[in-house]
C-alpha cells in the first residue's frame, strides 16, 4: 500500500509496490498514470495547474466513456496532493483490483480562495474553474463529458467549494460530495468575516466582504442553495466527517447532514474512522468516487462495518 506524505520526502517505493500490484491485479494491461497539465486563467490573470489520474487499462475490462471526478484540495495543499499525499497510489490499486470505479480524476489547484469568486471581485475561482478548467481539461483529454459523467468533490475547504459549486451549477454536475468540508452558513459567514483570528491566515473581507451584504452571503450558502432545487434539479450528494476530526469541523459536517435530513433529501453520509487529514480522507474519497460513478455498495470498497464508519441515506417523507 502507498505511503502517506510527501512524494518528493521518499515514497518512491510505495510507487514501485503499487505499480507492481496494479500490474498483478489487471494482467498486467496498462497501468494508470498521473499527469501534470496548465490552463492560462484570465479570471485570475495567471497560469494554473492541474493533475489527471488516468485509471489503469486492464485486460479484458469493458471500456466505456469514464466518469470524471474534479476533486477540490483543502486550504494548504494544491493540485501536487493528488499524488504527494499517497492518494494516486492508493486509488490505481484499488481500480486495478474492481473495489472503486475507473473514473478520470482531476485535481485543480485552487490556491487558497475556497473556490468562489471573491466579493472584491479580485480572484474569481468560481468562473476560473467552470468556465476555462474544466472546458479546457476536457479538451486537452479529449472527451466530451455530459452532465451525467461529471462529478465534484473536495476535503475540507474543497468540500465547501464542491457543495457551492455543485449546487450553483447543478446543471454541469451529477453529484457532489463533501469530506470534512468547511461548511457554513450566512450567520457562521458573518462572523468570519468579523473574526481578526482569521485574517491573518484567509483573507476573509476581500472574500466575504464585511458580512452586511446578505445577497452574496446566501449565493455562497449551501443551506439557502440546497433549498431553491428541485428534487430533479439537484446534484445527488454525499457527506463524510472523520470519527476523530476536530469538534468544530465535525460538527460542520454533521449540523449539514441533519438540515438535509429535516428537509427529507437524499443524501449518502458516511462517517468514517480518521481525522482531518489525508490518511483518514482517503477511504472516503474512494467511497465518494463509488457513489459519484453509481453507488456501489460500501461493503465492495471493503467499508462493510467497520469500525466508526456508517453509510446512510434519510428515509423518503410520507407523500
Amino acid at each position: 500500500m502507498a505511503e502517506f506524505g510527501d512524494r518528493r520526502s521518499g515514497s518512491r517505493w510505495a510507487a514501485a509496490l503499487a505499480g507492481a500490484a496494479v500490474a498483478l491485479a489487471c494482467g498486467g494491461s496498462g497501468p494508470g498514470r498521473l499527469e501534470v497539465r496548465a490552463v492560462s486563467s484570465a479570471a485570475l490573470g495567471e497560469e494554473m495547474g492541474f493533475s489527471v489520474l488516468r485509471p489503469p487499462v486492464c485486460s479484458g475490462a469493458e471500456e466505456e466513456a469514464p466518469h470524471v471526478v474534479y476533486l477540490l484540495h483543502g486550504y494548504g495543499g494544491d493540485h501536487h496532493s493528488l499524488d504527494e499525499e499517497g492518494l494516486s497510489d492508493l486509488l490505481f490499486v484499488a481500480q486495478a483490483e474492481g473495489r472503486v470505479p475507473r473514473v478520470l480524476m482531476v485535481m485543480p489547484e485552487g490556491q487558497r480562495g475556497f473556490y468562489l469568486n471573491w466579493h472584491d471581485g479580485t480572484r474569481r475561482y468560481e468562473d476560473y474553474l467552470l468556465e476555462e478548467l474544466i472546458p479546457e481539461a476536457e479538451r486537452q483529454l479529449g472527451i466530451e463529458v455530459p452532465r451525467e459523467r461529471r462529478h465534484i468533490a473536495g476535503v475540507s475547504m474543497g468540500g465547501y467549494g464542491a457543495l457551492i459549486l455543485g449546487l450553483r451549477r447543478p446543471d454541469l454536475f451529477a453529484s457532489a460530495a463533501s469530506i470534512s468540508g468547511v461548511i457554513f452558513d450566512e450567520d457562521k459567514a458573518i462572523d468570519l468575516a468579523g473574526s481578526r483570528l482569521l485574517s491573518w491566515a484567509i483573507d476573509i473581507d476581500r472574500m466575504l466582504g464585511d458580512g452586511s451584504d446578505r445577497e452574496f452571503l446566501t449565493g455562497h450558502n449551501p443551506y439557502s442553495l440546497i433549498e431553491r432545487l428541485s428534487e430533479g434539479e439537484r446534484p445527488r450528494l454525499f457527506l463524510a466527517s472523520g470519527s476523530d476530526e476536530p469538534e468544530p469541523l465535525r460538527r460542520a459536517s454533521v449540523d449539514f447532514h441533519e438540515r438535509l435530513l429535516e428537509l427529507g433529501i437524499d443524501h449518502e453520509w458516511l462517517v468514517y474512522e480518521g481525522g482531518h487529514d489525508w490518511e483518514g480522507w482517503a477511504r472516503a474519497i474512494e467511497r465518494a468516487i463509488a457513489h459519484a460513478a453509481g453507488g456501489w455498495p460500501p461493503e465492495r470498497i471493503g467499508m462493510g462495518n467497520a469500525p466508526g464508519s456508517a453509510v446512510s441515506s434519510p428515509p423518503r417523507p410520507d407523500v
